[in-house]
């Protein structure tokens, strides 16, 4: 009797399907009854306290998924970067490492007008040892804070944390901004012992 039931309950489902066209506009994950989703998105993610989890692959799990699709996301771990399917190749999302400034362009030092047959070049442009655009590392200046870094030499306030250049501050164990000694002196920290 009651596999006959569930028999018929999915008959009554299929059957429900069959003449009612079932089309949903989106859909909507929300911890909040009242958020209404937006209808420009197929999918809407609300949440205040809580994040998105793409998938977790190393490059060998990645290079294995077959024919990805354009525009596929997964989170890197071997790089700790989200890279993407472009139709072609997987590439790292921006922020991920930048590109160095280009050599210098050779060829004529004068160039005549109308001049033809002439041909400059650029060397390309790789990721060298900067530690975000055009600072950082040995070859750059120092980076402006808020720029990405990987010592405190990186920076111009010569305070890193967290890969983040900082602002001076009277607790950041450096001599920096307009202090007079380390975390003392000047306009904003408290006077220096002598």
């Amino acid at each position: 009797m009651k596999n006959q039931l569930l028999k018929v309950t999915f008959i009554i489902a299929g059957l429900f399907l069959l003449f009612f066209n079932i089309n949903a506009q989106n859909i909507t994950i929300t911890d909040d009854n009242l958020y209404a989703g937006d209808n420009s998105a197929m999918l809407d993610v609300n949440c205040t306290s809580k994040g998105l989890l793409i998938p977790r692959l190393t490059n060998n799990d990645r290079d294995g998924i077959s024919t990805p699709a354009a525009g596929l996301i997964i989170f890197n771990t071997e790089t700790n970067c989200i890279n993407f399917y472009n139709g072609t190749e997987w590439l790292e999302l921006m922020g991920c490492g930048f590109p160095d400034a280009p050599d210098a362009i050779t060829g004529t030092d004068c160039p005549y007008e109308f001049e033809t047959g002439v041909t400059y070049s650029i060397d390309a442009v790789g990721n060298g040892d900067e530690t975000d655009v055009d600072c950082g590392g040995p070859d750059c200046p120092d980076c402006p804070n808020n720029s990405m870094c990987e010592t405190y030499s990186d920076c111009i306030s010569g305070v890193c944390v967290d890969g983040i250049c900082q602002p001076p501050a009277c607790d950041d164990g450096v001599q920096n901004g307009l202090e007079t000694g380390v975390d003392c002196g000047g306009p904003d920290c408290p006077p220096c012992k002598k």
